[in-house]
């Protein structure tokens, strides 16, 4: 993404706050862990609740459905995705 030096905005501010991405510099200047315990509790309640969850890592979107908003995020930031049928099935830690 061609942002550097740009006058769009210079953070990303992701994850309900557990990571910020300076654009401009193209690194990350924070972040906060979260237990995959808790990362998988919320997925399936999402899921109960009909919704879908994505994992973000600094080069690839992991989902298990693709809507226009992982298409969208993968253009804009030129990164790879790549599909996994069940998050419980998968380690996030393997991610």
């Amino acid at each position: 993404m061609d942002i550097a030096g740009s006058e769009f905005g210079k953070f990303i501010i992701a994850i309900n706050g557990c990571s910020v991405f300076d654009m401009h510099e193209r690194k990350q200047i924070y972040t906060c862990s979260v237990d995959s315990s808790v990362l998988l509790k919320a997925n399936s309640e999402a899921e109960k609740m009909g919704l879908r969850s994505e994992v973000y890592s600094p080069d690839t979107i992991f989902y298990a459905e693709e809507t226009p908003w992982t298409r969208k995020d993968v253009d804009t930031l030129q990164i790879s995705k790549r599909f996994l049928l069940l998050f419980e099935r998968q380690s996030y830690r393997r991610l």
